[in-house]
């Protein structure tokens, strides 16, 4: 054998090696890899959802208090300016 006959073969069989793999790629794993991106990007979507979710509802609650708590203190204010009002009154 010559040694181009040598270098042409060990091409022939690297290729048949190269190209069986890459016919396992995408029958067995590449399958199975978009699969699970496409589960984690679904959960991870639904997790961002949650957390939109649970920010919105905290953010009402706050804002919510901070009104009631500003009610309060305007309702206390009106208050001593009528007994203010009275006072000067008499």
């Amino acid at each position: 054998m010559t040694r181009r006959s040598k270098i042409m073969e060990n091409r022939r069989i690297q290729h048949t090696k190269v190209t069986a793999h890459r016919m396992r790629l995408r029958k067995d794993i590449l399958p199975y890899l978009r699969s699970r991106r496409e589960e984690m990007s679904c959960k991870a979507a639904v997790h961002m959802i949650r957390i939109k979710r649970a920010w919105n509802e905290s953010l009402a609650k706050s804002t919510k208090h901070m009104l009631d708590v500003r009610r309060k203190h305007i309702a206390t204010i009106a208050l001593h300016k009528k007994r203010l009002a009275e006072m000067r009154s008499r």
